[in-house]
């Protein structure tokens, strides 16, 4: 680390326009890269329905383009806590930033018939979700 330029979130996000790199947020969802591939050889199963939360990726697209980023040490490195810092256009932009830890697998329910879904995994994705989002308004508004 850092990611050399073309790669990497650093990179990426210092290409957005000043305008919105102001008014950014991040919520980063964290997942392993064997379960990314794991999710994502889940997700193109045939038969999907036409849904777009069936789709995938190729396997040579998720071992060569999303098997390391740099959002890690850029949350270790920035000058702010929970913010990702970038530098942009001839300024420091420090975007709130939340981590969704999805290592342990806590969405693919989401892919079921609703019917089918259990009431406690529900409830564990909200709460976890209401927690991040508050997290990031909170950061939002003490860089305000």
């Amino acid at each position: 680390m850092p990611l050399p330029a073309p790669t990497g979130y650093r990179y990426s996000l210092s290409l957005l326009a000043p305008d919105i790199l102001a008014q950014a947020v991040i919520l980063y969802v964290w997942v392993t890269p064997e379960e990314s591939r794991r999710k994502n050889r889940d997700r193109a199963r045939p038969g999907a329905g036409g849904s777009i939360l069936h789709h995938g990726v190729p396997e040579v697209v998720m071992r060569t383009e999303y098997g390391v980023d740099d959002m890690a040490w850029l949350l270790e490195t920035s000058e702010v806590p929970g913010t990702v810092t970038i530098e942009a256009h001839g300024r420091t932009y420090w975007i709130p930033t939340a981590r969704f830890d999805n290592r342990v697998d806590r969405t693919s329910f989401l892919r079921a018939d609703p019917e089918r879904w259990s009431r406690r995994d529900v409830d564990v994705l909200h709460g976890q979700l209401v927690d991040l989002f508050g997290s990031l308004r909170a950061r939002m508004n003490s860089s305000t």
